[in-house]
């Protein structure tokens, strides 16, 4: 017995029924390296998120290669896993045939093995087998671990009988379907609100004068570093967070501790250190996403998908110019503006060239304290609609793991 073998028995103990054995993934699976020779077959994606997918229903931002030639072929039941995200739950058994980048390890069931694809997509993807495969994963950094074919195939794996595999699975597929569908509800209800919001923040600034180069009263206008000065190998776990859009939250700046790096590349990017008062926001995807810098942010870095905009104090409260820069005015402007032929891509000189109202210091004070009374309720019921999805999201996780762990017996539901 593995040491991945013993160390997972011992973790699931107690919670695996008895009537299930245990096995290793390599007598139920084989790592196919079959290659395309022409690269023709559909190209799947492989998310945390969604599982295996094919590449043409996602939004996919990242360039294909120009030849698919060589690229791993995948049939219906492979098991699909991104080395590299592994540790995220970047895998699963796909439904489907198609082609996947030659870095993904593809898994082909073994001809008689008791091999449920729809209880082992469940069961690879629930949270504390992707747990044991991040523990055994390897690299220097938590964002960079690799789950190598070795290591994987080594890995103790629960084998109810087939007959309950497939329940299983059709008992998770119906439970899901109900939580993904109340999740989708409340997904529209945010988007409902946020519209509304959006309408609140347009009738507050709609008639003012919009004839100001937003540069005449800006002392910074700056993107973030070229991905030529700052490299992804470069990050270093808890060290000065880098800001990019995704870490810009409804307003406010939420780093994540992996995407940051040490006080030595820290102060090659000293230029784009970030100050208190500093509007970050995004150039890339959701145009018009900003927050202004708090004292908490003050020296984090602006990343290579956004930009910092530093005003002259004396003609625009930062306060303000978020509210502007938010408007939907002004990212109808940045759309219509903004360059690159796969996704809205902005430069300092497109937001330099943005025609924004300075009133005088008092109203901008007056119509920010009146925006954040009429929008208050509002982001009350945004943040508590999003607190009921990540507890959907959660109990969603928890059955899962309780009912591929044996701890729910599906065999009697009807």
């Amino acid at each position: 017995m593995t040491l991945a073998q013993f160390d997972l028995e011992q973790a699931w103990a107690g919670n695996v029924p008895s009537r299930w054995r245990w096995s290793r993934n390599k007598e139920l699976l084989a790592e196919s390296l079959s290659v395309s020779s022409e690269g023709a077959e559909e190209l799947l994606s492989v998310s945390h998120l969604t599982g295996i997918t094919p590449r043409s229903e996602k939004n996919v931002t990242m360039t294909a290669a120009e030849s698919l030639d060589g690229y791993r072929l995948v049939d219906a039941g492979d098991l699909v896993i991104n080395t590299m995200w592994a540790w995220m739950g970047a895998l699963g058994v796909s439904k489907q045939a198609g082609i996947v980048s030659p870095a993904y390890g593809v898994y082909r069931p073994r001809p008689n093995a008791a091999f449920c694809p729809g209880f082992y997509d469940y069961l690879y993807r629930s949270t504390p087998y992707v747990m044991e495969m991040t523990r055994l994963s390897r690299g220097i950094w938590s964002s960079r671990l690799r789950i190598y074919p070795d290591v994987f195939l080594s890995m103790a794996i629960p084998v109810p009988p087939l007959e309950e595999q497939r329940a299983i699975a059709d008992y998770l597929d119906r439970e899901t379907a109900r939580i993904d569908t109340l999740i989708e509800e409340q997904q529209r209800l945010i988007a409902m609100l946020r519209e509304r919001r959006w309408s609140v923040v347009e009738r507050s600034v709609a008639l003012l004068d919009w004839n100001t180069p937003l540069k005449a009263v800006a002392a910074l206008i700056q993107t973030g570093p070229f991905g030529s000065q700052l490299k992804s190998d470069e990050y270093e776990d808890g060290g000065i967070p880098i800001i990019n859009p995704s870490h810009i939250v409804a307003g406010e700046v939420v780093p994540d501790p992996r995407v940051a790096v040490g006080a030595d590349k820290a102060a090659q990017l000293a230029r784009h250190a970030l100050e208190e008062g500093d509007l970050i926001v995004a150039r890339r995807g959701e145009l018009g996403r900003c927050a202004v810098v708090g004292a908490a942010a003050v020296g984090f870095l602006c990343g290579t998908g956004s930009a910092l905009v530093r005003f002259n104090r004396a003609f625009i409260e930062p306060a303000f110019g978020a509210v502007v820069f938010s408007s939907r005015r002004n990212r109808d402007a940045l759309a219509l503006a903004s360059v690159g032929s796969t996704m809205d891509n902005l430069n300092s000189d497109i937001i330099g060239s943005l025609r924004i109202p300075v009133p005088s210091l008092e109203k901008q004070r007056a119509l920010v304290a009146e925006v954040g009374h009429a929008t208050a309720k509002i982001d009350t019921l945004i943040e508590e609609t999003e607190r009921f999805i990540e507890f959907s999201k959660e109990r969603r996780s928890a059955l899962i793991t309780a009912v591929v762990t044996g701890q729910i017996d599906v065999r009697e539901v009807p």
